[in-house]
């Protein structure tokens, strides 16, 4: 058995192999599961819905990119169209 904090919604931790002794002093907030603990995958989060009690998990967002990230990102795609427009006409 293993338990999983249900922090306003959204999963916090796993806590494994947990006892009948250490499940009845678990403070509220933890939902009790059967079996053995999910394996969340690198880069992965994971994902519980409560009410059925299904466990998975799936990709960690990216953060988004700053306005400084997308500017230099431009700046080296138009950097490459130059080249290649260069390079077609022959300069």
């Amino acid at each position: 058995m293993y338990a999983i904090y249900n922090d306003g919604g959204r999963p916090n931790g796993i806590l494994p192999n947990v006892t009948d002794e250490v499940a009845e002093q678990l403070p509220r907030g933890y939902v009790l599961f059967d079996g053995e603990p999910p394996e969340i995958p690198q880069g992965h989060r994971l994902v519980v819905n409560w009410e059925t009690k299904e466990i998975g998990s799936e990709p960690t967002p990216t953060p988004p990119r700053s306005s400084q990230e997308e500017i230099e990102e431009l700046k080296n795609e138009i950097s490459v169209l130059r080249t290649t427009v260069n390079y077609l006409l022959g300069v």
